[in-house]
């Protein structure tokens, strides 16, 4: 009866071994629904190391790839970059602080009279750089699918810190003496430049590939 019953023992052990995270798990990911992120999207990938039972951190790296405007993907550049920690409250949950930074450029142009008198147009072209530093508080939730294969779904809310500069740009709005064609509200009130901090929100879905 011994002989019967230990190996159900022993497979139920093991099935409850896969369905959580061990120390020193190391899993490489990818995020799929950052592709559909509507203000950056962007591929992201990363991998994160589980330091002991309830303990983990992640880093992250994101190039932008702008789907919404596959026309003009050449005026845009830019990535994201993170490093996560995270504490594991159970074996399906866990809540994480994620840092990071995001820096985004387009390159665009813009045109404009010399003059009142002067009707001669100039063409500007300029770039124009967003960066954004981060801190965000996140929940998850972990889907165990194999021993390997793992998904986790994970939203958050946190702050952001926002600066925005123009690079070659020769037409100063402050001089007053230049009259513009195509006048960009995009740039807010100072055209040049904006500081602002403001409220950055995180959701999504990790494949996670456990690594043993």
């Amino acid at each position: 009866m011994l002989i019967l019953i230990l190996p159900s023992i022993l497979l139920e052990a093991q099935v409850k071994e896969v369905k959580k995270l061990n120390k020193h798990d190391l899993l490489f990911k990818i995020t799929p629904t950052s592709i559909l992120d509507p203000t950056f999207p962007k591929i992201e990938f990363g991998a994160s190391f589980i330091l002991d039972d309830k303990i983990g951190i992640q880093t992250k790296f994101a190039q932008k790839v702008d789907i919404f405007h596959m026309d003009d993907i050449n005026r845009y550049d830019g990535y994201k970059f993170s490093i996560e920690s995270q504490y594991l409250f159970s074996r399906k949950m866990y809540v994480a602080i994620e840092n990071g930074i995001l820096r985004n450029k387009l390159t665009d142009n813009m045109q404009y009279f010399v003059s009142s008198t002067d009707q001669t147009i100039i063409e500007d072209n300029y770039q124009a750089l967003n960066e954004k530093v981060f801190a965000i508080l996140k929940f998850g939730y972990i889907f165990y699918i194999s021993k390997r294969l793992i998904f986790d779904c994970f939203a958050g809310v946190g702050l952001e810190y926002h600066q925005r500069t123009i690079e070659d740009l020769e037409f100063n709005p402050a001089s007053g003496n230049l009259d513009v064609i195509d006048f960009y509200e995009w740039f807010g009130p100072t055209y040049t430049e904006k500081r602002e901090p403001g409220i950055r929100l995180s959701f999504g879905l990790n494949i996670n590939w456990r690594h043993k």
